[in-house]
């Protein structure tokens, strides 16, 4: 509704065009953090290309300060909600993140994929859980497979581990 009309009160109208100011002021300060992000990038260098160029830790840091800085009225949950999908689209600057699920499209994992990491990943749905192993050893040749022992609270069929110095990571968490 236009803020001619003849129902919009002068209040309305300024509460209005304050929401718009604000607007345009988010806008703004969402693309200069992605220039930022594509900065981050490029002094990656290299590791860009690496397996872990996502870094959790980061993104964990980032939305505890968030949730810590909340002071109302929106809810901790829709805050980190946003925050989570700006970094998505931010990091999608560097190099869009590819997630693998199991199941097909439209499932609870491909929905628990887009909550954890935004709507701006590439989700990939697997069948198999050697299909996911398949697809990194395709493109990362430095990561390796092998079986491990079941867990106390469950099995844990697979892990995966670097070739070279870095740490194992496991399929089961």
């Amino acid at each position: 509704m236009a803020d001619n009309d003849k129902s919009v009160t002068p209040e309305l109208a300024e509460i209005r065009r304050r929401i718009n100011e604000i607007d345009e002021r988010l806008q703004s300060l969402i693309n200069e953090r992605a220039k930022f992000a594509q900065q981050v990038g490029v002094a990656k260098g290299e590791l860009m290309r690496a397996v872990d160029y996502y870094r959790p830790e980061r993104e964990a840091e980032v939305l505890r300060a968030v949730k810590e800085r909340n002071l109302g009225p929106l809810r901790d949950e829709e805050m980190l909600r946003l925050f989570r999908e700006i970094m998505s689209a931010c990091l999608a600057q560097q190099e869009p993140l590819k997630v693998g699920f199991l199941g097909p499209e439209g499932t609870f994992t491909q929905t628990a994929v887009y909550k954890h990491f935004g709507h701006s990943v590439r989700a990939l749905p697997f069948h198999t859980i050697d299909e996911v192993f398949r697809e990194v050893a395709a493109e990362y040749p430095q990561i390796e497979k092998w079986k491990a022992e079941p867990r106390i609270s469950g099995s844990c069929p697979s892990k995966i581990r670097r070739r070279g110095p870095s740490t194992t990571r496991s399929t089961c968490s």
